[in-house]
């Protein structure tokens, strides 16, 4: 407790934040009759609580319990009190937790009103994440459900909706990607329209997303971690030089187009 603050939240970040998705899951009652749950659908309910939380590097990949990374230690927890409430602040708040999508097809469909985590632990929450494959999950959400997120997380400044893709050859990815001579500004344009048709049903919706939410697109194999930090005109430079297969040339294109499109629709 003698080092400076700043040098105790290196070692909490060294010792409790991972390059991963933590995916959280609610507690919940269980069907009494698991072979008959898809024939005769039984009362099932949420329960305060996690179910159980595993890390996740990259998509589609493995799930894997906290401490299987190398660096990490959560016995730094146990050192004091006053240790552990500053150990528990840096955990929270700088880890990505990701939750499920507020969808009608899950039984029962989340409800932030139900706590996730501990008393006192929500609001250290600051990053979450929500991992789609479709986008008609996301229209409860982005038509005003959010404001329930923001309730439920009195701390929360970043949601990000993490897309995760198969392929760009075929479905969406063959819709999004950039077509050949194509320019930046009209291809930003035309995949804003793809998006409104695909959340809101029409082009040219008027509808608002606050700027705390963030849209990612990520294709199977792709490590949670990886941020894009530059702009369309580095991926021009990047494209021009590149040697790598057109796959991979029209995956880097719809990640920068898809989030720039998002950025659209931002208040």
């Amino acid at each position: 407790m003698k080092l400076p603050p700043s040098v105790r939240n290196r070692i909490y970040n060294h010792l409790l934040v991972v390059p991963a998705l933590i995916c959280v899951r609610q507690n919940h009652t269980i069907y009494h009759a698991e072979k008959q749950a898809y024939l005769h659908a039984e009362h099932r309910e949420l329960l305060p609580g996690i179910a159980y939380a595993l890390a996740q590097l990259t998509v589609d990949g493995y799930k894997f319990r906290f401490a299987r990374f190398r660096s990490t230690n959560v016995n730094i927890l146990q050192v004091s009190m006053k240790v552990h409430a500053e150990a528990k602040a840096a955990m929270y708040s700088a880890n990505d937790f990701e939750i499920l999508c507020p969808s009608m097809e899950f039984s029962p469909p989340p409800n932030f009103k139900v706590p996730l985590f501990p008393r006192g632990y929500q609001r250290l929450l600051h990053k979450l994440n929500i991992r789609i494959r479709a986008f008609y999950p996301l229209q409860w959400l982005l038509s005003g459900g959010y404001a329930e997120l923001k309730d439920a997380y009195r701390g929360l400044e970043t949601l990000t909706l993490v897309f995760e893709m198969e392929t760009a050859q075929k479905g969406f990815g063959k819709r999004a990607r950039r077509n050949e001579g194509e320019a930046w500004v009209p291809y930003v344009q035309r995949l804003r329209d793809l998006l409104a048709v695909e959340l809101y049903g029409r082009v040219g919706v008027s509808k608002l997303v606050p700027i705390w939410i963030n849209f990612r697109v990520l294709f199977d194999g792709d490590r949670y971690d990886d941020a894009l930090e530059i702009g369309h005109d580095g991926f021009e430079a990047a494209n021009i030089s590149s040697e790598r297969a057109e796959e991979d040339a029209l995956r880097v294109g719809i990640k920068f187009g898809l989030a720039e499109a998002f950025e659209l629709f931002k208040k």
